[in-house]
């Protein structure tokens, strides 16, 4: 999952993240006529006729070392010198301290305000599960570079989205990469946040596509 995350913080501060912006503030002008709750017709009403900053949430975890906030401020410094349909970013930081309970609360806090168009964070993949109903319900576009179970997004939110593949895609990719490449043992390791990947190997082993020799932070796969 660093990788991956690596990856979206490598990318962070190109036309990717401007695009997701500027798109983002016309998503939730044009979805707010659904007005979900109070809080979304408010914050559809600020965003179409205020002249202040864009406000973004932005939840990093600091129980875990992580470059993301760092790659997020390299980003709207970039984004901040051209501006977003005439106007700036102005990121509001939060720290859930990888705890869904944290998670919760900020959610909450950040739905009562009407200033806040999204919230790019919450990389925990519980922790953006739990939080996810709060921003559909609010109206608060959500997307979460970190967040790795497909159950994120199976719900047909409107609001809610990731950016990278589900673990299920990984494991499968990584899989279909082994039988491609006449790889018939490998080994996977797994830190102390991503031992569900064992698991989703399980679930592989148990449909025949391999097997699993050994089990713990690491395993032997056989393809």
């Amino acid at each position: 999952m660093m990788y991956f995350l690596l990856f979206f913080i490598r990318n962070f501060r190109t036309s990717t993240f401007r695009c997701f912006i500027i798109i983002g503030y016309l998503y939730c002008i044009l979805c707010a006529c659904d007005n979900t709750s109070k809080t979304s017709a408010l914050r559809e009403d600020y965003l179409s006729h205020s002249p202040d900053d864009v406000v973004i949430g932005i939840v990093d975890s600091s129980k875990f070392q992580s470059h993301f906030i760092k790659g997020v401020k390299l980003a709207i410094d970039e984004i901040n010198q051209l501006g977003v349909l005439g106007k700036k970013i102005r990121p509001v930081y939060f720290d859930d301290q990888a705890s869904c309970q944290n998670g919760k609360a900020i959610a909450k806090k950040i739905s009562k305000d009407p200033k806040v168009l999204a919230v790019i964070g919450h990389n925990v993949s519980d922790i953006a599960i739990s939080t996810s109903i709060t921003y559909e319900k609010n109206g608060i576009l959500f997307i979460s570079p970190g967040a790795s179970v497909s159950d994120l997004i199976q719900n047909q939110y409107k609001y809610i989205f990731r950016n990278i593949p589900s673990n299920e895609q990984l494991t499968s990719q990584l899989i279909k990469y082994a039988n491609k490449n006449q790889l018939k043992k490998i080994v996977v390791v797994f830190d102390n946040q991503e031992t569900i990947l064992a698991f989703i190997f399980g679930k592989f082993r148990d449909k025949k596509v391999c097997q699993l020799t050994h089990w713990s932070r690491w395993c032997i796969c056989t393809i």
